[in-house]
């Protein structure tokens, strides 16, 4: 994950998107669509949706690539970037509900992703207690999308997927390629968040900050980095541990994200 001078270093220069996303990890179609997923290295983060996608688009046809778009932009991708994994930045035991996590190109690499003078794995700041609570609360809140308390319905091709993913633990290219494949990001307040960069647009993003004691309303750099960005941005506030307060405030704050990125896609009846 970079370092917390990662955002200070950006420099705001012209791009397509597309064609500098798709080099950075296959480097062999430079014309790519911008919502072809990336291929990522780490078998774990790569979903069998955008497996799927990348399947079709090689095909070619007409139909498979229009096959391929269809699924693409009616699914929305949901990314919480974890915090606290639990255990050091080895691979988590199947039983976690994390799932595997794996560092390196290889996906199999046990040693941490970086380490101290002294040896030893840099102790986490500003961790959130009950993160795994928090996850929960999330991905069942978005597996329920849109609840029947709602006055609005999609449409019945509007699939949501939600997945936590542990950004230390990846290699720079799959941080990249698991950016781009994700149409609301949200995570505790960190440099994760310089791959607001990266995130796919259909034609829109969205962004939660959990915002800690310590970034008030004067900590501003991502809000300002995905306005810039063009994405729909919210925070919440939490403590060391989130509320039920803060869980409501939360899960409201989600609902008006994914609302926004569904109507964006016109999937609204």
């Amino acid at each position: 994950m970079p370092g917390r001078s990662f955002i200070h270093c950006i420099s705001p220069v012209p791009f397509r998107k597309g064609k500098v996303l798709a080099s950075v990890t296959s480097g062999d179609d430079l014309d790519a669509p911008s919502w072809l997923p990336l291929p990522s290295s780490n078998t774990v983060v790569d979903t069998e949706l955008e497996k799927q996608v990348r399947r079709l688009y090689k095909i070619g046809s007409q139909r498979s690539l229009e096959n391929a778009e269809r699924q693409a932009k009616s699914t929305i991708v949901v990314t919480y970037a974890l915090r606290q994994a639990q255990t050091s930045h080895g691979p988590l035991s199947d039983t976690t509900m994390f799932g595997e996590q794996y560092q390196g190109a290889s996906g199999n690499s046990t040693s941490p992703p970086y380490q101290s003078i002294s040896g030893k794995e840099p102790e986490l700041k500003r961790k959130v207690e009950n993160e795994a609570s928090l996850i929960n609360r999330i991905r069942n809140f978005v597996d329920s999308f849109p609840s029947s308390n709602t006055t609005w319905k999609t449409e019945n091709s509007l699939k949501i997927k939600f997945r936590s993913v542990d950004f230390a633990t990846l290699s720079f290219s799959d941080q990249i390629a698991v950016a781009h494949g994700t149409d609301l990001f949200i995570g505790p307040h960190g440099a994760v968040f310089a791959y607001l960069l990266y995130l796919r647009k259909l034609p829109l993003a969205g962004v939660l900050e959990l915002k800690p004691p310590e970034r008030g309303m004067t900590n501003q750099q991502f809000h300002n980095l995905a306005l810039r960005m063009g994405h729909r941005y919210e925070y919440a506030s939490i403590g060391k541990s989130v509320s039920d307060d803060q869980m409501g405030d939360i899960l409201g704050k989600v609902e008006l994200l994914l609302e926004a990125i569904a109507k964006s896609r016109n999937h609204f009846q």
